[in-house]
């Protein structure tokens, strides 16, 4: 998946601040002859960067030759794969220091290169906000209440809400007077979460290598289907593994999952319908001996049925309740509670969705900050 956030905590203002813009503060490093802008601050001949520059994590670095110094940039002027310095990064939720995937791992550059890009990739973004401008509010809003019921976090809690999407969760966390701060890899749905919620902390990332300081999170969930999205099981394990990797010793993680029986006896193979000015086709099944369930996604517009329809794919793991629960305590959780809906209802093969809440144990192996387990 794509490169993580850099950022220097001199050098980083707060999300939604102008980048480097000509009203930007002076200093004794300042350019007389850019104004606004700094010199590097230990005044090497590298590129000038904006004193203060957003939190813009939904932009794609630049390319460009790194700081002979290696100091940490901001992501927008730190392209992958370029050393960062050594060091733990910052705890949440200040400034975010990661270590770029190098070419070759696999959200370098190269990976993308040689292979197509993941299916989440093409498909979280305009398309998607197309097909559902409007998620339901409401039921983020019931499924943060099973939360707060079974928890009962203090004002101010700090929440990770990871692959947050368009941040519907990641606003019923704040209506509810906790502090979230939202993480996905989807550059469009971070900008509709910005559009609509400006005062959320949001950062784009691979939840695979989440760019946060061990043991700094008090509580992280994981809301609407947001696992099993990868190609290997050892891939979504490792997004476990760094769950317990940022998480405070006794904190709380809430996996909320499909309900991989449900599913299976209520697979629908295809459907149709009309969505504003697009005709979409859904076609469904269970491929991988029933191990996993793929959905193609046809786009077309909606009064030109010989139009070649645009394709997406979505493509989930079906991991049962029981084995989710399994691999939970194997990565060093404790499974406090289960349910089959956001009523706390108890989980059964019929329940609509697969519940998870546990607790986080102390990490036998602090793993490098930024890198996935």
């Amino acid at each position: 998946m794509g490169p993580h956030p850099g950022g220097a905590a001199h050098l980083l203002g707060p999300p939604g601040g102008d980048p480097g813009g000509p009203s930007g503060p002076r200093g004794p490093n300042s350019d007389p002859g850019h104004r606004g802008r700094l010199r590097h601050p230990c005044r090497c001949p590298g590129p000038r960067i904006p004193p203060h520059p957003a939190l813009r994590h939904d932009l794609p670095p630049r390319d460009g030759p790194p700081h002979p110094c290696r100091t940490a940039l901001p992501r927008r002027h730190h392209p992958p794969g370029r050393a960062l310095p050594q060091g733990p990064p910052p705890r949440f939720p200040g400034v975010f220091v990661t270590r770029s995937p190098a070419p070759g791992d696999p959200g370098g550059a190269s990976a993308d290169a040689v292979r197509p890009p993941p299916w989440y990739r093409a498909w979280f973004g305009p398309a998607y906000l197309e097909l559902y401008p409007h998620r339901d509010e409401d039921e983020a809003r019931r499924a943060v209440d099973l939360l707060l019921r079974e928890t009962s976090p203090s004002p101010g809690t700090r929440v990770l809400d990871l692959a947050c999407g368009a941040g519907r969760h990641a606003r019923a966390l704040a209506e509810r007077g906790l502090r979230p701060m939202g993480i996905d890899l989807s550059a469009h749905l971070l900008r509709e979460a910005r559009r609509r919620s400006p005062s959320i902390p949001l950062v784009r990332a691979d939840m695979r290598r989440l760019p946060l300081a061990p043991a700094s999170v008090p509580v992280l969930t994981s809301f609407f289907t947001s696992f099993g999205y990868f190609e290997s099981e050892a891939e979504d394990r490792s997004v476990l593994a760094e769950m317990r990797r940022v998480l405070e010793p006794g904190g709380t993680v809430l996996l909320d999952f499909l309900n991989a029986a449900r599913v299976r006896a209520t697979l629908e193979p295809r459907d149709e319908r009309v969505v504003g000015h697009r005709h979409v086709t859904q076609i469904r099944e269970l491929v991988e001996d029933g191990r996993v369930v793929r959905k193609r996604i046809l786009l077309r517009p909606a009064d030109d049925p010989d139009a070649t329809p645009r394709e997406f794919l979505e493509r989930v793991r079906l991991y049962p309740p029981a084995e989710l629960a399994a691999i939970l305590e194997a990565e060093g959780f404790r499974i406090r509670s289960r349910f089959g809906d956001y009523d706390g209802s108890p989980l059964r093969e019929s329940s609509p969705r697969a519940i998870l809440l546990a607790t986080c144990g102390p990490p036998s192996v602090t793993p490098a900050p930024g890198a996935a387990s």
